[in-house]
């Protein structure tokens, strides 16, 4: 081959089939919808969207160059779709203010360069500390991922996140809003976020017995008072967001609950994922109020308008897949669509999505703190081991 015809000549990766496919699907972020997705495609229909189903039929044929960018893509967009979580701590300081308390930007870079261990995927390649007022810090970070179940071609990657600390000076709450992408991000936040906690007990700052609040999945009294928690967001926030419609609802089923004589063919499921139009108007909400559903996630469909934005969104939230983890799951909230007003056509839409993330959570320790007064919520009702063992009960039953 001629050295012209070398430089003309492009690398095409090989696609990966078999054994080499499986690790690839096991460690992404894909959903048994995705890979039921592609197989759809295929003509290949399984009883189940359950992993042990498709991932063995996956693995038995080859991707075409089109199925493989399919899963590729939609792992990316899992990856870069921006999830807000927000937890919060009383502040004890008379004399100190958040910005007044932490450190040098050097010094926040040292310890987050300590979190990162020798055996970690991913690399700290920035960490920056921004001032906005006395009563808020930004801490923004960047990390360089090696993922070597991936192809060469994407076995680098860069996920930025932050970290957000603002302090309320009339009701003596700090908040720490974490803005993740992927599961690393998340993964590193949540060691950054207890870092400054411990530094914020170490000056006085905070009480040192203080935890940091959170709203986890295992609070809620009954499934009953976890729903009630996540149907209150849909009220909107009577500004900014405007409710139009529930559009999906990812749910596992209770088979200890009394089932209604029209719906007994539930008991022989254990997950279930809704999807309609208007599913607020159908009669699977009475249903969710018996207690039989354990919430997991709720896509909803809302109007926003603010002063730099209008269009329409479907803001996805609540405790992920925790009918079948066997750990507690955060609160979280993000947006799984969103659509601009022409006139808003130019807006940056990361920019429009954090906005309304953080409209869609304002509300959000009100809600819980008003179950928790009516006897829903339990915040030291059990502890992680006893929930694990719920959890495997309720798989063995």
């Amino acid at each position: 081959m001629s050295l012209e015809n070398q430089d003309k000549e492009e690398l095409v990766p090989l696609l990966p089939f078999g054994d080499s496919l499986r690790p690839l699907i096991l460690a992404s972020n894909l959903s048994d919808t995705d890979l039921h997705f592609v197989l759809q495609k295929r003509g290949v229909f399984v009883k189940t969207k359950a992993k042990m189903n498709t991932i063995p039929k996956l693995c038995s044929f080859l991707l075409s160059p089109k199925e493989f960018y399919i899963l590729k893509n939609r792992q990316q967009s899992i990856e870069s779709n921006l999830k807000i979580s927000t937890s919060q701590v009383a502040w004890n300081s008379q004399e100190k203010t958040v910005s007044q308390a932490l450190p040098t930007s050097d010094y926040i870079e040292k310890f987050a360069n300590e979190i990162v261990k020798e055996d970690t995927p991913y690399q700290l390649i920035k960490c920056d500390l921004q001032i906005i007022s006395q009563y808020e810090a930004v801490i923004s970070v960047r990390l360089k991922r090696n993922d070597w179940t991936k192809d060469v071609f994407s076995a680098t990657s860069y996920h930025d996140c932050r970290l957000t600390i603002s302090q309320n000076k009339d009701t003596k709450m700090v908040e720490y809003k974490t803005e993740t992408t992927a599961k690393e991000t998340k993964e590193f936040l949540e060691l950054l976020q207890n870092r400054t906690h411990l530094l914020f007990c170490e000056h006085g700052c905070v009480k040192q017995e203080s935890k940091i609040q959170k709203i986890l999945s295992h609070y809620f009294t009954t499934h009953l008072s976890r729903a009630d928690f996540l149907f209150n967001f849909l009220q909107g926030n009577g500004n900014t967001l405007e409710f139009i419609k529930i559009v999906d609802i990812d749910t596992g089923v209770d088979n200890k609950q009394k089932f209604p004589e029209q719906f007994s063919w539930l008991q022989n499921i254990e997950k279930i994922n809704l999807y309609s139009k208007k599913l607020q108007e159908t009669e699977i909400l009475q249903l969710a109020k018996t207690g039989i559903f354990i919430f997991g996630e709720i896509d909803a469909e809302f109007k926003f308008e603010y002063h730099a934005a209008k269009g329409t969104c479907i803001v996805s939230y609540g405790f992920p897949n925790s009918f079948e983890k066997s750990t507690p799951v955060e609160f979280e909230a993000k947006i799984s669509r969103l659509e601009l007003h022409s006139d808003y056509s130019h807006v940056a839409k990361d920019n429009v999505k954090r906005f309304i993330l953080q409209e869609f959570q304002k509300n959000k320790y009100l809600f819980f703190e008003k179950l928790k007064k009516q006897g829903k919520v339990d915040t030291g009702k059990r502890n992680i081991n006893q929930y694990e063992l719920d959890i495997l009960n309720n798989k063995n039953d």
